[in-house]
């Protein structure tokens, strides 16, 4: 059998107490599209820890780094799986493809127990916060806050005015096939990670101004905007206007 296969990385933000100090750090998921069946499995780790403690870590191969005791080879964990897996591995708007991207993630969500007044749940989605952890659970997990991670402390947020968290993935279960095709794509980039917030933006602009999805030229329309731009205004742009922070970003790219 030949690792002809397409693989892909996954790479979550996530945050961990340690005493008195909260640590932002990464969980990462390795699949592998297994050729027998096409799905796609998620690679076991060798002692079940998916956190990066050292963002360089990642340099490594992930095969050697992930695979097991009870699968010594690909070949063999390919084999043992030939009646499993999924069949797109993207199941999250905010997904990221490279450490660095999950690591310049700065939005989470912070629920306190009423009863205790601690933190007790952190995560970077506020839906994973507010899931019921069973069907018995009658814990109130709808007052959750915003924070950022600043030298080891929760620093809490406006809700009005949170850091830029745009994604070009979908949650939508419709369109997991597309998600793939755009992680994909997005890996021939130098920089997966700004390609895919690239093109959120600029979705996000033609269905401001056109009321549509993707419109045929917005990247040429957009350099052109941008060349004569004054650096401050907004832009009028079909039946909308570009705000001057869309633009803003649009440069960084």
């Amino acid at each position: 059998m030949t690792n002809s296969n397409q693989q892909l990385t996954l790479y979550y933000p996530c945050v961990v107490q340690i005493l008195d100090q909260f640590v932002q750090t990464i969980s990462v998921e390795f699949w592998i599209q297994n050729p027998i069946n096409k799905k796609w499995n998620l690679l076991p780790f060798k002692n079940g820890d998916s956190t990066i403690s050292n963002y360089t870590d990642a340099t490594t191969s992930p095969i050697m780094k992930y695979l097991n005791e009870e699968y010594p080879s690909i070949e063999d964990f390919l084999r043992a799986k030939k009646e499993e897996g999924v069949d797109y591995p993207i199941r999250h708007k905010r997904t990221y493809l490279t450490v660095k991207g999950a690591a310049s993630h700065k939005l989470f969500w912070a629920w306190t127990n009423p009863q205790t007044n601690k933190i007790e749940r952190i995560h970077w989605h506020p839906l994973a916060i507010k899931a019921k952890a069973s069907e018995y659970d009658k814990t109130d997990y709808s007052n959750i806050t915003p924070v950022k991670i600043v030298n080891g402390k929760l620093i809490t947020l406006e809700k009005d005015n949170l850091p830029s968290n745009r994604a070009a993935f979908s949650e939508f279960i419709a369109d997991r096939e597309e998600n793939l095709r755009l992680a994909l794509e997005a890996m021939k980039s130098p920089n997966p990670d700004a390609a895919l917030e690239l093109l959120a933006i600029m979705e996000e602009i033609s269905k401001d101004c056109f009321y549509a999805s993707w419109i045929m030229g917005n990247g040429y329309n957009l350099e052109s905007i941008l060349k004569s731009w004054n650096g401050t205004s907004n832009v009028s742009y079909g039946s909308g206007e570009i705000t001057h922070q869309q633009l803003a970003l649009i440069p960084d790219f």
